[in-house]
């Protein structure tokens, strides 16, 4: 029989987290990975595209495992 997981991303402005889900809504597995940022001027604060999608799957496989 196959089980059903729901896998939730979110991306905050340090990390990204992965959270695993199973279908009684117990927490599975998770995830973290954080993210460098840039700080081009006072008061902004940006991440590369280059740095999130990495830090994305770092975060899933963390829950995965």
């Amino acid at each position: 029989m196959t089980q059903a997981y729901l896998l939730g991303i979110g991306q905050g402005g340090s990390g990204s987290r992965a959270l695993l889900l199973d279908a009684h809504g117990t927490v599975a597995g998770y995830g973290y990975q954080p993210v460098s940022r840039l700080l081009p001027r006072t008061g902004w604060v940006e991440q590369s595209p280059e740095a999130v999608a990495p830090s994305v799957r770092a975060a899933i496989d963390a829950a995965l495992a």
